[in-house]
């Protein structure tokens, strides 16, 4: 790394330093007013192990619930997630919430841990990861950033030489499927069956052992809720757009109509598709940067996506530079920003504007850019002529 791009890294470790403390101060200083995201999905697993199990994809009634709870919690949490994912969350909620966020931020984060160091290799990107202030976030609030991100790069790591690992590791993001979209296209393109019959065994067993704890018929209240779901995610969207990560909330932010924002989705799926197709079906080579290129990818082909779930992505953002490094390349000023853009998006949903779609034009910058190096690579003629 040279000298001038080495002050500019530590400059930026210093600032999200300096971010990651004002975070964790302002947290602590209005904590007693803060409901994080976790007693969401503590309640409802509470509830599905007290009550009715079916009856947890019933809002009013897990409402009720959870406001017996936690009086100072005013908001319903609409329970989205699979029974599989209900059954996991059974340990945390015998525990008391304190007990259960703690252990459950330590739970997912040590595989994040695990999956990073094992993507990036040297411990110094695994630092600066780790500093990213969307760490910071999912720590806080008790999210699910590190259980997805440990997830794909699991899958991609592993689906070579340990297909089955990598189908647990696909049957574990099943519980955030819109996040894996891209997932089976490079299962296909990769010709990789091993890896798709161990996906759909571990998901067989997951559900399985779902309906057995929590009975059979709590798999049609979950598809009964997730059929108004839809309905009540387009009420809430302009709540939820400033702090997603899509394609088509980036489009809303900016004011445009429904059909345009939907047709901004299809394009950036098709297009993305199309490029994560060719870069996988490149036989032999270095794979870091098709990985890179499928993990900001799933955030651009998804319409539903949130920057608390970015964690991965900003680990996609170090590998690239790391990628670039390790072939002696120099990273272009348009490459370094769209990196910069990528680390710091998560942070404007803080500022006094929010309505700047920071996330997603971020995200397709930074594809963008490592998409464009990857072509260069495979076609050196055209660059050299």
């Amino acid at each position: 790394m040279r000298s001038a791009e080495r002050r500019f890294a530590l400059f930026i470790l210093a600032a999200f330093l300096a971010v990651d403390a004002t975070i964790l101060a302002t947290a602590v200083a209005t904590w007693s007013a803060i409901v994080p995201d976790f007693f969401g999905f503590w309640s409802t697993a509470r509830y599905a192990a007290t009550h009715d199990a079916a009856m947890v994809y019933d809002p009013v009634a897990v409402a009720a619930y959870q406001h017996s709870l936690l009086a100072r919690f005013t908001e319903t949490f609409v329970p989205a997630y699979s029974p599989a994912f209900l059954l996991t969350m059974q340990p945390f909620a015998a525990l008391p919430y304190t007990a259960a966020h703690l252990l459950w931020v330590g739970a997912t984060f040590l595989p994040f841990l695990a999956a990073s160091i094992a993507l990036l290799r040297q411990p110094g990107w695994v630092v600066a990861l780790m500093l990213t202030p969307v760490v910071t976030l999912n720590v806080i609030y008790g999210q699910t950033g590190f259980l997805t991100s440990a997830a794909m790069i699991g899958a991609l790591l592993l689906m070579q030489a340990r297909p089955w690992a990598a189908g647990f590791c696909l049957a574990i993001l099943a519980f955030k499927p819109q996040l894996g979209l891209l997932m089976p296209l490079v299962l296909l393109a990769r010709r990789d069956v091993r890896t798709i019959a161990a996906t759909f065994v571990w998901l067989f067993a997951f559900g399985l052992m779902s309906s057995l704890v929590l009975g059979w018929t709590i798999w049609w209240h979950w598809v009964d809720a997730m059929l108004h779901l839809g309905q009540v995610a387009e009420a809430a969207r302009d709540q939820l757009a400033f702090i997603m990560a899509s394609v088509a909330s980036g489009a809303f932010l900016m004011g445009a109509p429904a059909l345009v924002a939907h047709a901004a989705q299809l394009a950036a799926m098709l297009s993305v598709g199309t490029i994560v197709w060719i870069v996988w079906r490149r036989p032999g080579g270095n794979r870091d940067l098709p990985i890179a290129l499928t993990l900001v990818g799933s955030f651009l082909v998804t319409p539903y996506a949130f920057n608390y779930d970015l964690p991965v992505a900003m680990c996609a953002a170090l590998l690239f530079v790391q990628t670039c490094q390790r072939q002696g390349d120099a990273l272009s000023t348009m490459e370094l920003l769209a990196v910069v853009f990528v680390l710091v998006a998560p942070l404007i949903i803080f500022l006094a504007a929010p309505r700047f779609a920071a996330a997603p034009l971020s995200l397709l910058a930074l594809f963008a850019v490592m998409a464009r190096r990857g072509f260069r690579a495979a076609h050196p003629a055209a660059v050299l002529s």
